[in-house]
C-alpha cells in the first residue's frame, strides 16, 4: 500500500478513535472537601442546584458526616428536576414530590445509623433519568425526625456549578456541596454534550476533530517521507586504515 493512500485510511480511523474517546460516561462534580455543612436537625433541608451537562444521570455521590458520633432517625435524599423553576428549594421533607418545587427523579430514604463518618456515598437512580440535558436539577438531603446526635454533608471551597448554589433551609452557603454526577448517555449524545461544554456546536465540534486527525495523520506522513540522513558504514572490503605496528624480536 502506498503511503498517500495508507494517509487516507488512517484518517478516519483515528478520527473515530478520538470519537469513540469522548462517548464514555460523564462524570461531573468536585472532590474537594473543606468544611461541614451546617448540622441537620428535625425539618432542615440541605440543597444543591446544578445544571444536567448530559442525558441520564445515573448516580449521585455525596460525602456525609456524622462527627464521629452514631445518629438515630433517618435521612431523605432526593434528586428533583425543577425545569425552569428557581424556588426556595424547601420542600415536605426532602421535596420528593412533584408540583412547584420540581418532579422526582429518584428518593432515597437511609438510617442515619449506617452514616459512615467523612466518607464518599453512592446513591443509584433506580432508573436513568432521561431527558434533562440542559435542566436546572437539586439534590436536597433532609432529616425529618427531631433529636439525637447531628448528620451533615461536606461543602467543597469552589463553586462547582457557576450560577447555581448551596443552600441550607433557603439560605445560600459558601462553597458547594462536595458532589459527584455520573451520566451514561447514548455515544452520539455524549459526544454531542462534551462539545456543547466547550461551546461548540455538534457539527463544529466534528469538523475539529476530524481537523486535528487530519492534521496528525498529515505530521505521521511527513516523518515517513523523511530520508535517511545517518552517515553509510565502510565498504566491507575496506583495508583498516591503522594496521597493528610491527613488534621486533623479544
Amino acid at each position: 500500500m502506498s503511503r498517500p493512500a495508507a494517509a487516507l485510511l488512517a484518517w478516519p480511523l483515528l478520527t473515530a478513535l478520538l470519537l469513540a474517546g469522548l462517548s464514555g460516561p460523564h462524570d461531573d462534580g468536585q472532590l474537594d472537601t473543606r468544611a461541614p455543612a451546617p448540622p441537620l436537625e428535625a425539618g432542615r433541608v440541605l440543597e444543591q442546584r446544578f445544571t444536567a451537562v448530559a442525558d441520564r444521570l445515573t448516580a449521585v455521590e455525596l460525602v456525609l458526616a456524622n462527627y464521629a458520633k452514631a445518629a438515630d432517625g433517618r435521612l431523605l435524599v432526593a434528586v428533583v428536576d425543577l425545569g425552569g423553576a428557581h424556588g426556595s428549594g424547601v420542600a415536605d421533607e426532602a421535596g420528593g414530590g412533584a408540583g412547584p418545587e420540581g418532579r422526582a427523579l429518584a428518593t432515597w430514604e437511609i438510617q442515619c445509623a449506617s452514616v459512615a463518618d467523612n466518607v464518599w456515598r453512592r446513591f443509584e437512580l433506580p432508573t436513568p433519568a432521561t431527558g434533562i440535558e440542559g435542566h436546572l436539577l437539586a439534590l436536597r438531603v433532609a432529616r425529618p425526625e427531631a433529636g439525637g446526635n447531628p448528620v451533615t454533608v461536606w461543602t467543597s471551597g469552589g463553586d462547582a456549578w457557576p450560577g447555581t448554589e448551596a443552600r441550607f433551609d433557603g439560605a445560600p452557603l459558601p462553597g458547594d456541596l462536595a458532589l459527584r454526577l455520573r451520566y451514561e448517555p447514548p455515544r452520539t449524545q455524549a459526544i454531542a454534550s462534551r462539545f456543547r461544554r466547550i461551546g461548540l456546536a455538534p457539527a463544529s465540534g466534528l469538523l475539529l476533530v476530524a481537523g486535528l486527525a487530519f492534521g496528525a495523520v498529515l505530521t505521521m506522513a511527513a516523518l515517513w517521507s523523511v530520508p535517511d540522513l545517518s552517515p553509510p558504514g565502510l565498504p566491507p572490503d575496506l583495508p583498516d586504515p591503522m594496521p597493528p605496528a610491527a613488534t621486533g624480536p623479544g
